[in-house]
């Protein structure tokens, strides 16, 4: 009887057991949006759908990000870039600790991947398409097309190595190569052709110059970790010095009068984090996602705090007092403040995480110590700021409808560490876009809430290629199929799409313009700015000195695919132009011979000797 008594405690215990939730700390890293031009859609929740991209908007796991029509749009996440061009959607599948996955649907994707170094940091970094996933090594420059209607992806390697995997096909693409994947009914077809930049890969590269020097520099020293996002503003907008008591602090060097941390800009509702920071200024995001803000003689200055290699994201470092509905009421209503937290003040996240999440983010190594919010607050005078609760909830400015407050009645309201007022179901969409029609929207492709993982690529059929896995989730609004051709949005619509068009007029899937080869040994320069850029490139906006035109020879075309039957060999490497050598990818510039020196005869001038006063024929005579 005891036995079977044991026997039932112990299966309830287990029960138990499984019943309690594990925690599930979230992503320490995240990518932010640090550049923006023409019209960004941007995907982060399923109530609100497609809404106007913002500058500093974090990017985590199954965010997507849309370029409808002509434009460029930039994500970093630690010391990576992935840039898009002209009518491209991307979705991040995954973004994590250790690991980026994105899924090109279509259009144009430019990678710029950097090492960390000495901190021991390896990621993986992996794009995928229709037509297979391409794993991309640390220290490269890439560049990956997908028109995803005609089957076909390029992979342009610039600098590093990349490789492409389908089920149990798996081709290394070399520095200086393009591998061409095309599905033409039951078969795979690969070609091989010599890269070639084109000017989304020269404005990467000038957007890049600054960003190197300055990576340089941070892995070099241990102020802050190239690991966080965000750091390489810092050098460009601020300066660095040191101080007593707080070690090495940073200062932006132009602010508008009255400035104060977390004041000009606005607050979004970021899962699963919740209240995010969305900063106006193009420094601000590390600043307001790591580290701490102190007054320094009168001077805000933002210090990183103990060095870590991967330190860990945070939505807002800061304390609230108010709250939504109640609290604080002024003459405009329920208001809500909040102000920075000062160094050594702890920051204790309300969603869930795990006790040592707690600890990596506020820098404590010691397990021994309680982490608790402070009784006292070092900014809660100096850096308070108070809205009203509709602006915070709907995710307005906050520097324009900021409440003024005196600091007595500042100092009355007692500070809390969390706020836990949550949106509704669906916030006001931004005002910029009222009429926006999410039908011609393309889709994110992720899973449904509380679906299963997606499942790997399975492995490839005899008779021909791996299908795309389907990753698509249903939209809460119609969704028509995703358009191919190029849209030019009308200003007099706010940029929304037009209507289908209908089966009869609909254009013909177009596959990628083909490869032009290069001469062996580099990557030719892109052709010269005057003239005319292939469709859907545009130049870079930075100017750049004139470079030498490398053509191919004359009477080199473009190749189409071989027909199916496996990997073709690599074509025969053409015969090198004048003023290039063997693995030099820049030529050789031709002398050019000085002009002729024309002798012109030389014309004399004889001026007659200027005549005194009392000489010449008209002179007096004497008497």
């Amino acid at each position: 009887m005891w036995y079977a008594s044991i026997r039932r405690l112990l299966c309830v215990a287990a029960l138990a057991s499984f019943a309690v939730p594990a925690f599930a700390d979230p992503p320490a890293r995240v990518g932010r949006i640090a550049y923006l031009d023409g019209n960004a859609q941007f995907y982060a929740d399923r109530e609100q759908g497609w809404q106007a991209a913002q500058l500093n908007y974090p990017v985590t796991s199954e965010n997507s990000l849309w370029i409808d029509g002509p434009g460029r749009a930039e994500v970093r996440i630690g010391g990576s870039a992935l840039r898009i061009a002209d009518d491209t959607v991307v979705d991040f599948l995954s973004i994590d600790d250790e690991r980026v996955e994105a899924f090109l649907q279509r259009g144009t994707a430019s990678i710029r991947l950097r090492p960390y170094g000495s901190l021991g940091i390896s990621e993986l970094f992996q794009i995928e398409t229709s037509e297979g996933q391409f794993q991309l090594d640390p220290g490269g420059r890439y560049r990956i097309d997908a028109a995803a209607d005609a089957g076909e992806t390029r992979l342009t390697v610039l600098d590093g190595r990349a490789r492409y995997e389908n089920g149990d096909t798996r081709l290394t693409v070399e520095r200086g190569k393009v591998l061409t994947v095309r599905m033409q009914g039951s078969a795979t077809d690969f070609r091989f052709d010599n890269a070639v930049e084109v000017p989304l890969d020269r404005w990467a590269a000038a957007r890049d110059q600054q960003w190197d020097q300055t990576h340089t520099r941070i892995t070099r020293e241990s102020v802050v970790s190239p690991y966080m996002t965000g750091y390489e503003d810092l050098d460009e907008y601020g300066e660095w010095f040191n101080d007593a008591e707080y070690g090495r602090v940073w200062a932006p060097r132009v602010v508008v009068s009255g400035w104060a941390p977390y004041r000009y800009g606005r607050w979004s509702y970021v899962r699963p984090w919740g209240w995010t920071w969305v900063d106006d200024a193009p420094w601000g995001f590390a600043p307001f996602h790591y580290g701490r803000w102190v007054q320094v003689r009168s001077r805000w200055c933002w210090t990183p705090g103990t060095y870590q290699a991967r330190p860990v994201y945070a939505p807002a470092l800061v304390a609230w007092f108010g709250s939504a509905g109640g609290g604080l009421s002024i003459s405009s209503g329920p208001s809500v403040g909040w102000f920075p937290l000062a160094p050594r003040e702890y920051f204790v996240p309300r969603y869930s995480h795990s006790p040592n999440y707690v600890r990596r983010i506020n820098h404590v190594t010691n397990n021994n110590i309680t982490i608790n919010p402070p009784s006292n607050y070092r900014n809660h005078i100096p850096g308070a700021t108070m809205v009203p609760n509709t602006t915070f909830m709907n995710g307005n400015p906050v520097g324009a409808n900021r409440v003024q407050l005196a600091p007595r009645d500042i100092a009355r309201q007692r500070p809390i560490s969390h706020f836990d007022a949550v949106p509704g179901s669906r916030r006001n969409p931004p005002s910029d876009m009222p009429d926006r029609s999410q039908a011609n929207s393309p889709r994110p492709r992720f899973p449904a809430p509380g679906a299963a993982s997606p499942p790997p690529y399975v492995a490839p059929r005899a008779s021909g290629p791996v299908p795309p896995v389907e990753k698509r989730r249903p939209e809460p609004v119609r969704i028509g199929p995703l358009p191919v051709q190029k849209v030019t949005p009308d200003a007099g619509r706010g940029g929304a799409l037009p209507s289908e068009p209908s089966p009869a007029t609909a254009p013909r899937p177009r596959p990628l313009p083909p490869v032009t080869a290069a001469p062996p040994g580099g990557i030719p320069a892109a052709p010269a700015v005057g003239s005319r850029p292939p469709p859907g490139e545009r130049e870079p906006r930075t100017v750049q000195p004139p470079r030498q035109i490398v053509r191919p020879p004359q009477g080199e075309t473009a190749r189409t695919l071989p027909p199916p039957g496996g990997i073709p060999a690599a074509p025969r490497a053409p015969q090198r132009p004048a003023g290039i050598e063997q693995g030099n990818a820049v030529p050789k510039p031709v002398p050019v011979p000085a002009p002729e020196r024309v002798n012109k005869p030389r014309v004399e001038v004889r001026q007659e000797p200027r005549e005194k006063d009392g000489d010449g024929p008209n002179r007096p005579k004497k008497d």
